[in-house]
């Protein structure tokens, strides 16, 4: 049979579109799954929660919000953050303060007054019923210089040695309302039950009952003895889930007629802090618990 020439070239002119229609169809597949590919490939190696700082490094933005927040921001009140750092302009000595974790006085508000000097500061914490700046003079006013306004007091002071230190604690003065420790009486004592595990020591003749825990000496005194063992039991329930300081510590709850008049102190190196409320022994006992180092740039001497 003979096939004329026309049809033959058209033949051969179709065989040529289809073979090119081909390749182009998988060269694009081809670069349409290249650059998926590169995408994904591109998303895996760019991490979402981060950013670039100035030095070109990458860090995760939440931990740069963190790294912005100074340490006593989170650890403690603004108000005795504010006296802190009026403290530490006035003083040399190494800072403790009660945090807000552990350290929640039931006020509407509270302010503060703060004193310091090289060796020694002392921080009064007032209940007022509005916000007042550290030491405004409204604080030493009639309405608010009052032992019923005072939630409580934190202070510090530095000796000129360990020994020196340890010492202070076991010292009573004559006339001091809330002495931390006195000697118990030279007379018969029975054993009671405080609770928790805890033994304490009676004594009759001068009401008091006396007890340890851990190296602290705790007494209270001055009630009747059935007041004085009711009120070291709440102290000891307290402390039970509380820890004080971890060093050698007293603390003396006086039941006066006007007010559980109490101290705490303790010695870390050569310097004593201490704690005090005129009203609460519970409230002074919160606050030495509460108690940690506030940030000074020095290292504090523990023994």
């Amino acid at each position: 049979m003979i096939i004329k020439k026309p049809i033959i070239l058209l033949i051969m002119s179709l065989v040529v579109i289809m073979s090119a229609c081909s390749h182009t169809s998988n060269s694009t597949a081809s670069k349409s799954e290249q650059s998926s590919q590169s995408n994904t490939d591109s998303s895996k190696n760019t991490p979402s929660t981060t950013k670039t700082n100035s030095s070109g490094n990458n860090e995760d933005s939440t931990a740069s919000a963190d790294k912005t927040k100074s340490p006593t921001d989170s650890l403690f009140d603004p108000v005795i953050a504010d006296a802190m750092e009026y403290v530490k302009d006035h003083t040399k000595i190494s800072l403790m303060a009660p945090a807000k974790a552990d350290f929640k006085p039931n006020v509407q508000y509270m302010s503060a007054k703060a004193t310091a000097d090289q060796k020694s500061y002392s921080v009064n914490l007032i209940s007022t019923d509005k916000p007042i700046p550290l030491n405004s003079p409204t604080l030493s006013s009639v309405e608010y210089d009052d032992m019923n306004k005072l939630i409580g007091r934190f202070s510090a002071t530095a000796y000129s040695s360990p020994e020196d230190a340890k010492a202070q604690l076991h010292k009573s003065y004559e006339g001091d309302i809330a002495p931390a420790y006195q000697p118990p009486p030279d007379s018969e004592s029975t054993k009671v039950d405080l609770g928790h595990g805890i033994t304490g020591t009676a004594y009759s003749s001068f009401p008091m009952v006396e007890w340890n825990e851990g190296k602290w000496t705790l007494q209270v005194w001055d009630g009747t003895l059935e007041q004085d063992i009711q009120e070291a039991q709440k102290i000891v329930a307290f402390l039970d889930t509380n820890l004080l300081p971890p060093t050698d510590g007293v603390f003396g709850e006086n039941l006066a007629g006007d007010g559980q008049h109490t101290t705490a102190a303790w010695a870390y190196g050569n310097t004593v802090y201490s704690t005090f409320s005129y009203q609460s022994g519970l409230m002074a006992a919160e606050m030495a618990a509460a108690s940690r180092v506030y940030p000074d740039g020095q290292s504090m001497g523990r023994n």
